[in-house]
Protein backbone atom coordinates (compact mmCIF):
# COMPACT_ATOMS: atom_id res chain seq x y z
CA UNK A 1 0.00 0.00 0.00
CA UNK A 2 1.26 3.51 -1.69
CA UNK A 3 -0.03 6.60 -1.54
CA UNK A 4 0.77 9.15 -4.48
CA UNK A 5 -1.02 11.89 -3.13
CA UNK A 6 0.36 15.52 -4.96
CA UNK A 7 2.55 13.32 -7.30
CA UNK A 8 2.64 13.79 -10.68
CA UNK A 9 1.51 11.40 -13.42
CA UNK A 10 5.18 10.32 -14.43
CA UNK A 11 6.18 9.48 -10.67
CA UNK A 12 3.09 7.23 -10.19
CA UNK A 13 4.28 5.73 -13.47
CA UNK A 14 7.64 4.87 -11.89
CA UNK A 15 6.34 3.28 -8.63
CA UNK A 16 4.20 1.43 -10.88
CA UNK A 17 7.30 -0.04 -12.83
CA UNK A 18 9.27 -0.30 -9.48
CA UNK A 19 6.29 -2.23 -8.25
CA UNK A 20 5.99 -4.45 -11.21
CA UNK A 21 10.25 -5.15 -11.33
CA UNK A 22 9.99 -6.35 -7.83
CA UNK A 23 6.66 -8.56 -7.77
CA UNK A 24 5.30 -10.78 -10.27
CA UNK A 25 2.22 -8.82 -10.96
CA UNK A 26 -0.35 -10.45 -13.08
CA UNK A 27 -2.83 -8.10 -13.29
CA UNK A 28 -3.12 -3.99 -12.98
CA UNK A 29 -6.39 -1.93 -12.36
CA UNK A 30 -6.82 1.23 -12.96
CA UNK A 31 -10.01 3.66 -12.41
CA UNK A 32 -10.28 4.90 -16.33
CA UNK A 33 -11.88 8.08 -15.30
CA UNK A 34 -9.80 10.90 -12.81
CA UNK A 35 -6.73 10.23 -14.51
CA UNK A 36 -6.61 6.40 -15.63
CA UNK A 37 -5.73 7.07 -19.46
CA UNK A 38 -2.92 9.25 -18.69
CA UNK A 39 -1.01 6.20 -16.59
CA UNK A 40 -2.40 3.78 -19.33
CA UNK A 41 -0.85 6.27 -22.11
CA UNK A 42 2.51 6.65 -19.91
CA UNK A 43 2.81 2.86 -19.22
CA UNK A 44 2.95 2.88 -22.87
CA UNK A 45 5.68 5.40 -22.97
CA UNK A 46 9.14 3.54 -23.83
CA UNK A 47 10.92 7.22 -22.21
CA UNK A 48 9.78 6.42 -18.89
CA UNK A 49 11.27 2.47 -19.01
CA UNK A 50 14.43 1.17 -17.47
CA UNK A 51 16.29 -1.91 -19.16
CA UNK A 52 14.01 -4.80 -19.00
CA UNK A 53 10.60 -3.23 -18.51
CA UNK A 54 7.97 -3.90 -21.12
CA UNK A 55 5.64 -1.70 -22.23
CA UNK A 56 1.88 -2.38 -20.14
CA UNK A 57 -1.05 -2.95 -22.27
CA UNK A 58 -4.62 -3.80 -21.68
CA UNK A 59 -5.56 -7.45 -21.43
CA UNK A 60 -9.52 -7.25 -22.82
CA UNK A 61 -8.72 -5.28 -25.78
CA UNK A 62 -7.72 -7.21 -28.90
CA UNK A 63 -6.30 -4.79 -30.72
CA UNK A 64 -3.65 -4.26 -28.30
CA UNK A 65 -2.91 -7.97 -28.50
CA UNK A 66 -0.95 -7.28 -31.55
CA UNK A 67 1.50 -5.19 -29.60
CA UNK A 68 4.38 -6.67 -28.02
CA UNK A 69 4.76 -6.45 -23.67
CA UNK A 70 2.94 -7.56 -21.17
CA UNK A 71 -1.23 -7.51 -21.35
CA UNK A 72 -2.12 -7.11 -17.89
CA UNK A 73 -3.80 -3.51 -17.13
CA UNK A 74 -7.51 -3.45 -16.70
CA UNK A 75 -9.19 -0.24 -17.07
CA UNK A 76 -12.61 0.34 -15.17
CA UNK A 77 -15.46 2.64 -15.34
CA UNK A 78 -16.47 3.48 -11.84
CA UNK A 79 -20.26 3.11 -12.72
CA UNK A 80 -23.01 1.90 -10.57
CA UNK A 81 -23.33 -1.52 -10.76
CA UNK A 82 -19.59 -1.93 -11.19
CA UNK A 83 -19.17 -0.30 -7.86
CA UNK A 84 -21.57 -2.30 -6.47
CA UNK A 85 -20.50 -5.44 -7.30
CA UNK A 86 -16.84 -4.62 -6.55
CA UNK A 87 -17.70 -3.53 -2.76
CA UNK A 88 -19.82 -7.01 -2.45
CA UNK A 89 -16.79 -8.60 -4.11
CA UNK A 90 -14.38 -7.09 -1.57
CA UNK A 91 -16.43 -7.58 1.36
CA UNK A 92 -16.67 -11.50 0.68
CA UNK A 93 -12.87 -11.41 -0.05
CA UNK A 94 -12.24 -10.23 3.24
CA UNK A 95 -15.00 -12.40 4.92
CA UNK A 96 -13.31 -15.64 3.23
CA UNK A 97 -10.20 -14.37 4.13
CA UNK A 98 -8.87 -14.41 0.86
CA UNK A 99 -7.87 -10.89 1.40
CA UNK A 100 -5.04 -10.80 4.82
CA UNK A 101 -3.83 -7.79 6.45
CA UNK A 102 -0.67 -8.58 8.25
CA UNK A 103 0.31 -8.32 11.62
CA UNK A 104 3.10 -6.04 13.11
CA UNK A 105 5.84 -7.55 14.47
CA UNK A 106 8.34 -4.79 15.78
CA UNK A 107 10.66 -7.09 16.12
CA UNK A 108 10.74 -8.59 13.10
CA UNK A 109 10.76 -5.31 10.67
CA UNK A 110 13.36 -4.42 8.48
CA UNK A 111 14.87 -1.31 6.45
CA UNK A 112 14.16 2.29 6.74
CA UNK A 113 10.65 2.36 4.98
CA UNK A 114 8.83 0.09 7.52
CA UNK A 115 7.06 2.70 9.36
CA UNK A 116 6.18 4.23 6.37
CA UNK A 117 4.47 1.12 5.03
CA UNK A 118 2.52 0.61 8.53
CA UNK A 119 1.18 4.41 9.10
CA UNK A 120 -0.45 3.00 4.58
CA UNK A 121 -1.60 0.08 6.03
CA UNK A 122 -3.46 1.40 9.24
CA UNK A 123 -4.82 5.14 7.11
CA UNK A 124 -5.92 2.24 4.26
CA UNK A 125 -7.88 -0.07 7.20
CA UNK A 126 -9.10 3.66 8.89
CA UNK A 127 -10.96 4.67 5.00
CA UNK A 128 -12.35 1.00 4.79
CA UNK A 129 -14.08 1.62 8.79
CA UNK A 130 -15.09 4.98 7.24
CA UNK A 131 -17.52 3.78 3.89
CA UNK A 132 -20.86 3.90 4.71
CA UNK A 133 -23.48 2.59 1.89
CA UNK A 134 -26.35 5.05 1.26
CA UNK A 135 -29.19 4.41 -1.50
CA UNK A 136 -30.92 6.41 -3.97
CA UNK A 137 -34.58 6.45 -4.12
CA UNK A 138 -34.35 4.35 -7.14
CA UNK A 139 -31.86 1.78 -5.31
CA UNK A 140 -28.27 2.64 -6.42
CA UNK A 141 -26.52 2.23 -3.80
CA UNK A 142 -22.78 4.34 -3.12
CA UNK A 143 -20.23 3.50 -0.84
CA UNK A 144 -18.17 6.57 0.37
CA UNK A 145 -17.14 8.76 3.52
CA UNK A 146 -20.03 10.07 5.01
CA UNK A 147 -20.81 14.05 4.74
CA UNK A 148 -18.85 16.32 6.76
CA UNK A 149 -20.20 19.70 8.07
CA UNK A 150 -19.19 23.07 5.97
CA UNK A 151 -18.31 24.75 9.27
CA UNK A 152 -15.43 21.27 9.61
CA UNK A 153 -14.79 20.81 5.83
CA UNK A 154 -11.61 22.86 5.91
CA UNK A 155 -10.07 20.38 9.30
CA UNK A 156 -11.07 17.18 8.03
CA UNK A 157 -11.40 17.03 4.69
CA UNK A 158 -7.57 14.53 4.72
CA UNK A 159 -9.21 12.46 6.72
CA UNK A 160 -12.17 12.38 4.69
CA UNK A 161 -10.39 10.38 1.90
CA UNK A 162 -11.15 6.84 0.31
CA UNK A 163 -8.22 6.57 -2.20
CA UNK A 164 -6.45 3.79 -0.58
CA UNK A 165 -9.77 2.09 -0.34
CA UNK A 166 -10.83 2.40 -4.06
CA UNK A 167 -6.90 1.20 -4.56
CA UNK A 168 -7.69 -1.82 -2.52
CA UNK A 169 -11.19 -2.43 -4.20
CA UNK A 170 -9.35 -2.15 -7.96
CA UNK A 171 -7.07 -4.60 -6.71
CA UNK A 172 -9.73 -7.46 -5.05
CA UNK A 173 -11.69 -6.70 -8.57
CA UNK A 174 -8.16 -7.30 -11.20
CA UNK A 175 -7.57 -10.78 -8.64
CA UNK A 176 -11.01 -11.98 -8.91
CA UNK A 177 -11.43 -11.02 -12.84
CA UNK A 178 -7.57 -13.13 -13.35
CA UNK A 179 -8.34 -15.77 -11.76
CA UNK A 180 -11.75 -16.79 -13.23
CA UNK A 181 -10.12 -15.86 -16.58
CA UNK A 182 -7.35 -18.16 -15.89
Amino acid sequence: CSSMNNKNWPACVKKVRELLRKFNIVRIAVDSGGGGTTVEDLLQEEALMEPGDQLIWRFDDEEHRRYNGAHILGMVNFCPTWISEANYGLAADLEHQKILFPYRNIEAEAGEDAEEIWTELEDQKDEMCKIVVTATKTGVQHFDVPEIAASQQGTLTSNQRKDRYSALLLSSWAARNYIVDN
